[in-house]
């Protein structure tokens, strides 16, 4: 007698399984070794987050202390839940987030991106670039996913630098997982930034401090990685 076997064809499994939590996918990679590369698979990770995109039911709360602390909040249940944080990075900070990622740095310029979803993390390698004096460095980052990749943007400089009597120009670096750390041409000019935000189109929108007539002053820059120039926005 043949025995009748009722199964799914793997498109609609591939299908009903993009649609689930995060949570549940986590605890479905260890169901065997098919569903496990399934869960890895580069263009399932993609429609995965692209569903998850249209549905923003969390929201992350960020408590930056020694170690940062992160609750994911539920639109839909209205329920506040702790993410444990994994003690990788001493007094750390957040850099920024993206397509559910978290990006964190110390002041030793450690990074490590983290995905709070799944418990993973990811240790960079360490930067090529640092200021030549250790006094009053100045070194912003900013975390973000452009062509197909994710990238972090590091720019440096130090006041105790000069050429020709004037402040050196900063550097910028930029780290992509595809090519690891790669050093950029800068006309940027030293100033003191105070916010950093990647675009998904390779702009990294820079907020400057300077001062003018003995007040502080703001102007937005635009960093593109593309083109590799700056322009300035009028305010």
């Amino acid at each position: 007698m043949a025995i009748r076997r009722n199964y799914l064809p793997e498109d609609v499994v591939t299908d009903i399984v993009s649609r689930l939590p995060v949570n549940s996918l986590v605890r479905f990679r260890c169901v065997c070794q098919s569903w496990s590369s399934l869960l890895e698979n580069p263009g399932f990770v993609t429609t995965h987050l692209n569903r998850s995109a249209n549905h923003g039911s969390h929201l992350l709360l960020v408590n930056e202390n020694r170690i940062p602390t992160i609750f994911s909040f539920s639109w839909a249940s209205n329920e506040l839940l702790d993410v444990a944080v994994k003690k990788v990075v001493e007094n750390a900070y957040i850099v920024g987030s993206c397509n559910g990622l978290v990006c964190t740095s110390n002041e030793d310029s450690v990074i490590v991106i983290w995905n709070p979803a799944t418990r993973d993390y990811k240790l960079l390698p360490m930067p090529r670039l640092f200021p030549e004096h250790p006094f009053e460095p100045w070194i912003f980052q900013s975390f973000g996913f452009h062509l197909m990749d994710y990238k972090v943007v590091r720019i440096v400089s130090s006041c105790g630098t000069e050429i020709d009597g004037r402040p050196a120009p900063p550097k910028v670096e930029v780290y992509s997982a595809s090519a690891g750390w790669k050093e950029f041409p800068s006309s940027l000019s030293f100033r003191r930034w105070r916010i950093m935000l990647m675009t998904s189109v390779g702009v990294v929108m820079i907020t400057e401090q300077y001062e003018r007539e003995l007040q502080d002053e703001d102007e937005l820059l635009l960093y593109d990685l593309n083109t590799e120039g700056v322009k300035e926005l009028a305010s």
